[in-house]
């Protein structure tokens, strides 16, 4: 069974580390915006001799612990910053399950436990609220704060991003899957919640039993917005104008800690389709900072540069798909699908081009060198 890890590496700086940080450089300044700089050092990554008011974490558990006198832990299955997940056992219903467990690994502050416990019972809310076939299955939540529990359905497969690193996606598959995780999203809208952390690792390609197409599902709902949540609640797990999420995938307005809605998973979506039909990001930025500059100053790569036969409808779909200011994106995931699908199914396929300007001169020139010859 492939490899079901914990993608919670974003970035975010709750207030309680504030004075921990290191000082950083002032942020570029774009026009009248000041980008908000990401590149922070997190607790995470310090000696544990430099972490203030530190308090040990529960040890990790083994293959063969129970958990909850109910979930009898089989072997790892993967990493992450934040956790470890295990293959299990429910021995009240004998169903094997996932179960995520908090591994901070290190010592940190009672504060910044309990951070990021709420992230874990935010990531079970989200997911358990929206029972989709294209969004993985939350069953339960358990544990103390200083060593929470998510209980998922066990799934085989890879990741996205185990797919791309494979090369790129031929438009139809890619087209396909992309899909699905819009599917996913999509209900997610629907439920109030914006995800805010769209990427590749969180996509994850569920092996099916027939040996037919595998099925996309949506990980990691532990950064989402949720509508309902108070202002206090949010104020707990980031400060304002914080920033979280993958920088990469990040719209201009989510980079710039400003207010976020669905057409931000929007240009993740697009983000998502560009690299998985590229292999590559449509923003060669070393670093977030860069990234921030390069989407306030530049336009993103086209993917027709890339892959040449992709000129035409589906560079029009990345270009309004990647756009700068929100309201130039697609206005709601689902406008989004419609325009994917149209590309897959109308009488002028991506894949074949509308007619790529270069190719077009070459077939005028030889229609030139024949009739010259027929005319002599």
């Amino acid at each position: 069974m492939a490899r079901q890890s914990d993608h919670s590496d974003d970035l975010e700086t709750p207030n309680d580390f504030e004075a921990v940080l290191k000082a950083v450089a002032r942020p570029p300044e774009v026009g009248r915006s000041v980008l908000a700089h990401v590149a922070l050092p997190s607790t995470l990554d310090m000696p544990e001799s430099q972490l203030p008011f530190a308090q040990p974490t529960a040890p990790e558990p083994a293959a063969g612990d129970l958990l909850d006198e109910r979930y009898r832990l089989d072997r790892i299955l993967g990493r992450g910053g934040m956790g470890v997940v295990y293959a299990a056992r429910n021995l009240r219903t004998g169903k094997m399950v996932a179960i995520k467990w908090m591994s901070v690994g290190r010592r940190h502050s009672a504060a910044a436990t309990t951070t990021m416990a709420e992230r874990f019972r935010r990531e079970a809310r989200a997911a358990a609220s929206i029972r989709h076939p294209n969004v993985v299955d939350v069953y339960d939540v358990g544990g103390p704060d200083d060593a929470p529990f998510l209980v998922m359905e066990l799934l085989e497969g890879e990741a996205l991003s185990a797919r791309i690193r494979q090369g790129t996606l031929p438009f139809d598959e890619a087209a396909r899957v992309m899909r699905g995780v819009m599917r996913g999203v999509s209900a997610a809208h629907r439920g109030g919640i914006v995800h805010r952390d769209l990427k590749p690792d969180n996509v994850f390609l569920c092996a099916q039993p027939d040996g037919g197409a595998s099925l996309p599902k949506v990980l990691d709902f532990g950064v989402a917005a949720i509508r309902g949540d108070s202002a206090e609640g949010l104020a707990s797990l980031t400060r304002t104008g914080a920033i979280i999420g993958t920088p990469a995938y990040m719209s201009p307005e989510q980079l710039t800690g400003r207010s976020v809605d669905a057409r931000t998973d929007v240009y993740a979506l697009g983000v998502m389709l560009f690299e998985a039909l590229t292999a590559k990001l449509p923003f060669d930025a070393k670093n977030a900072s860069e990234l921030a500059v390069m989407q306030a100053t530049s336009a993103p790569t086209r993917v027709s540069k890339l892959r040449p036969e992709l000129f035409g409808a589906c560079e029009r779909l990345m270009t309004r798909a990647l756009a700068r200011e929100a309201s130039d994106r697609y206005a709601s995931v689902d406008e989004f699908a419609q325009a994917l699908d149209e590309v897959r199914t109308g009488p002028t396929k991506a894949v074949d081009g509308e007619k790529n300007p270069r190719r077009l001169v070459r077939g005028l020139l030889a229609l030139a060198v024949v009739l010259l010859l027929v005319g002599l």
